[in-house]
């Protein structure tokens, strides 16, 4: 009904080139992290932490994180054909939340732990990278998003005439 009355702002809302591409990346990456922590969460505890002995006391936990992101990653493959551009800036707020708090998670456990391995440094480098990533698209969806000029209807001509 909005778009009949000319009042959808999606009409008039460019979204940043790239963005789209970008929802369907972390549609992907939380899918492939759920789905390794439910099927798989000894190895994915192992892969994170490079440590097996609290291995068995761990599975339950991981899996019920993979469950949680199981649940977000539904969330951002409905954002993927999102035009609503709120909704866009909340779940791009989402990962950037998400992917800060996973960084500083890693960071903190390199500090208390002596060894940096190269799995952790990378690990460190990719969720620091999808943050500046998220980032930079909720900027530019918040700040750099251009607006098309709507067109005066024949109303507003006729209350210019006057």
């Amino acid at each position: 009904l909005s778009q009949i009355l000319g009042h959808s702002d999606q009409l008039y809302v460019r979204l940043p080139p790239g963005l789209k591409i970008w929802q369907l990346v972390l549609a992907l990456i939380f899918t492939v992290i759920a789905l390794w922590a439910f099927i798989f969460p000894s190895h994915l505890y192992e892969t994170t932490f490079g440590d097996t002995s609290d291995g068995k006391h761990i599975v339950l936990p991981i899996r019920l994180y993979g469950i949680t992101l199981i649940c977000l990653s539904l969330v951002f493959w409905f954002m993927v054909k999102a035009v609503d551009k709120e909704l866009i800036r909340l779940l791009l707020l989402c990962s950037i939340i998400y992917f800060t708090l996973h960084t500083i998670a890693i960071t903190v456990n390199l500090t208390y732990e002596s060894a940096l391995t190269r799995g952790r440094l990378v690990l460190l480098l990719i969720t620091s990278l999808l943050t500046a990533m998220s980032y930079f698209f909720y900027w530019a969806v918040t700040f750099k998003t251009s607006s098309l000029k709507r067109n005066t209807s024949s109303k507003d001509l006729k209350e210019k005439d006057q």
